[in-house]
């Protein structure tokens, strides 16, 4: 183990922004059969926020036609593969979906995330 910590270093190399952090909680079937995603109520946290560039979509499979940023945070993010809806968040003005998450927050308290843009945020924050 080489005791390397890529969230400090990048903490300290790049500004943090604030976001707004929206906590998965469940979904609701509705009477018409379809389930409603259910979100707790946001929270700012700070993370350190930027692009994905575009000439690694292919190694990391992601959609060509979409557009992903990578976010660096002390805040636990959990995405859709244990069974349920990933968390989001709210950046610059639009609503990210998490994509793709490496848990480091159980052993250095920290998480990374690659989100997709799914669209203008337009819930009350």
């Amino acid at each position: 183990m080489l005791g390397f910590n890529i969230n400090a270093t990048v903490q300290n190399a790049l500004p943090p922004v604030t976001c707004l952090f929206y906590e998965y909680t469940g979904g609701e079937t509705k009477p018409n059969g379809l389930v409603s995603q259910g979100f707790a109520d946001p929270f700012e946290f700070q993370a350190n926020v930027h692009a994905v560039d575009r000439s690694v979509y292919g190694v990391l499979g992601l959609q060509a036609d979409k557009d992903y940023i990578e976010v660096f945070c002390n805040t636990q993010l959990k995405d859709s593969g244990r069974g349920r809806a990933s968390d989001q968040i709210a950046y610059n003005g639009r609503r990210y979906n998490i994509n793709q998450e490496t848990d480091w927050y159980k052993m250095d308290g920290w998480n990374s995330a690659i989100f997709i843009d799914i669209g203008i945020n337009n819930a009350p924050s």
